[in-house]
């Protein structure tokens, strides 16, 4: 398990003394001049480990100003103001952990900027928990915060807990309290974006998948499970891979029925509530994804999926959903029952000698025993036109089943556009 880091920056200015408090928690500190000092009691870091660390960020005039006693001047007497530096009143707390001052420089351009990313990222650990006050960063800090949480994440699996800001102007006038505002969904929303753009891009769910359940967790657990729109998301979060998993096994059956698409649609319908709201183009981004399949019980879901499996690179499960989609679809038609397995042979069979032309004393023994059956449907116009996409797409199929172990076999650039090229074909054809 990763440490619990504290990371904040110091000032130069002469804080006033203020009363801070959180909502969310109903927390309220006592009246005081650093808001490190309301932040790390609102975290409770006195229950924190000696494995965990905090670090605050100081330039050399902070560090003079603000970290140590006395730092500062009384602009009229030009004497000296007694007061605590930010490190005695840390002390005072009695933390279980160390809290230490870094030395950075003022940021004055870009190569600065890039040596105090460097030096925050130089403090982190793998599978760290970061806590990170913003209050009297540079102005930049907090794009700079984002920037090193998303790349922490990817090289260290971070994790970013909390973006506080102690608003201090925004402070009631009459209580002198000022509110102390997590900016962490900021950061949420900026996850929810890339994972949510890698589902609709590639059909990647995992990310989506993930973050959801992390993020809802908490709050069910706070909640007993009773908030609205965290059961939602969690629900969504558990249909979603299932959706995905049935197209990449090809499991027929389930792509026709619809259900878990419904599911899916409908809890997304119920958070259009969220209380973020630029949550919820993300949500109508992933709903617009899903829309594409039809109705419960529509053999055309199928190609649906053949299609979102040729536009995310999975031409083997295009290949054999598009296959049998079309025998679907052409059971269907013929009022076969599309889940028999004798009438899916007895259409592929009447596929195979149309577009073959087959003379009747060939044709097979399961065919010739429902002749009168078999000549009507040979007569529709439209098996008649899915005959020759439908053949081109079992030679198809054969090669990429046998790995390409055959005589001339596809490449691969050239296997994608074939099954693109064949879908286009049967899907303008069933579409009519």
């Amino acid at each position: 398990m990763g440490r619990r880091v504290f990371i904040s920056v110091l000032g130069t200015n002469n804080y006033f003394e203020g009363v801070y408090a959180y909502a969310p928690s109903k927390y309220v500190s006592k009246p005081m001049r650093f808001i490190q000092e309301a932040t790390l009691e609102l975290l409770e870091a006195k229950d924190w480990s000696a494995n965990d660390r905090g670090y605050v960020l100081v330039t050399s005039g902070a560090h003079d100003a603000n970290w140590i006693d006395n730092g500062h001047i009384d602009r009229v007497t030009k004497e000296q103001i007694m007061c605590e530096g930010l490190a005695s009143r840390i002390e005072a707390m009695s933390l279980p952990f160390t809290v230490e001052a870094v030395p950075i420089c003022e940021g004055k351009n870009e190569e600065e900027i890039w040596s105090i990313f460097s030096e925050i990222y130089s403090k982190l650990r793998e599978g760290d928990e970061l806590y990170f006050d913003i209050t009297h960063g540079f102005r930049y800090l907090p794009m700079l915060v984002l920037v090193l949480a998303n790349y922490s994440k990817f090289l260290k699996n971070i994790s970013l807990r909390m973006i506080s800001y102690g608003n201090y102007e925004g402070r009631d006038k009459d209580t002198n309290v000022s509110p102390i505002v997590d900016l962490l969904s900021l950061s949420l929303l900026q996850d929810w974006s890339a994972a949510a753009s890698g589902f609709v891009m590639n059909g990647s769910v995992a990310a989506l998948s993930n973050l959801a359940a992390d993020t809802v967790k908490p709050i069910l657990r706070e909640t007993k499970g009773q908030d609205k729109i965290a059961k939602g998301v969690n629900a969504f979060a558990k249909v979603l891979p299932d959706i995905v998993a049935d197209i990449q096994t090809c499991r027929g059956m389930d792509i026709v029925s619809g259900k878990k698409v419904a599911d899916a649609t409908r809890y997304i319908a119920d958070l259009k509530d969220t209380s973020i709201e630029p949550f919820n183009p993300i949500f109508e981004k992933i709903k617009s994804k899903l829309d594409l399949f039809g109705n419960r019980d529509d053999v055309k879901n199928g190609f649906v999926a053949a299609k979102w499996c040729i536009d995310n690179g999975m031409a083997q499960q295009a290949t054999t959903i598009l296959f049998e989609a079309t025998v679907s679809f052409c059971c269907v038609r013929s009022l076969l029952d599309w889940r028999n397995e004798a009438d899916r042979n007895f259409i592929s069979s009447l596929l195979r000698i149309s577009f073959d032309n087959t003379n009747r004393q060939d044709w097979f023994e399961s065919v010739m025993a429902r002749e009168k059956e078999a000549d009507l449907i040979l007569d529709d116009d439209v098996i008649k036109a899915l005959a020759e996409p439908f053949s081109r797409l079992r030679e198809l199929r054969n090669d990429i089943n046998h790995c390409g172990i055959r005589k001339n076999p596809l490449p691969a650039f050239k296997y994608e556009r074939k099954i693109l090229e064949i879908f286009t074909q049967i899907n303008d054809i069933v579409v009519c």
